[in-house]
């Protein structure tokens, strides 16, 4: 009798594929989860601004601010936020902060696929003191154009 679930991966390349999609999905739900309604504070509440004016207005090669250009960040992130809000169809922090969480993921996951080919105890312990520092969380739970 041929059982999927029991069957283990037929090579190392499909453990470690299986593994770090684990990691990813533990990755984002740690950053995503409690986001939900936060009010936005200090550098953020810059973003919200950013992207609501492009909401209310299209699409544009700056940032703008009260219908004027602020070319002191690159449009890239305002518009990451853009389309998660056009896609899920409203806005809140947890919208905002979406690409940042899905960056900080896929660096947790990158770490994680370059040291588990040499030993999956230190890639373990990598992304452990990644999630234990202070500061990689606090940027990875906020709208970080660090993080991108």
């Amino acid at each position: 009798m041929y059982n999927i679930v029991s069957n283990p991966p037929r090579s190392e390349e499909q453990r470690f594929l299986r593994w770090s999609g684990i990691v990813a999905v533990i990755a984002f739900l740690l950053f995503a989860i409690g986001i939900w309604n936060q009010p936005f504070v200090g550098f953020e509440t810059r973003f919200a601004l950013f992207s609501k004016e492009m909401l209310r207005h299209g699409i544009s090669f700056f940032p703008t601010t009260y219908g004027k250009p602020y070319p002191d960040y690159p449009v890239t992130s305002t518009l990451a936020i853009y389309f998660f809000a056009k896609i899920f169809g409203f806005f809140n922090k947890f919208i905002a902060v979406l690409p940042t969480v899905l960056a900080s993921a896929g660096i947790v996951t990158l770490t994680f696929l370059l040291l588990v080919r040499s030993s999956l105890n230190w890639a373990i312990a990598a992304i452990c003191f990644e999630w234990m520092t202070f500061t990689f969380l606090q940027e990875s739970r906020s709208i970080s154009l660090d993080q991108m």
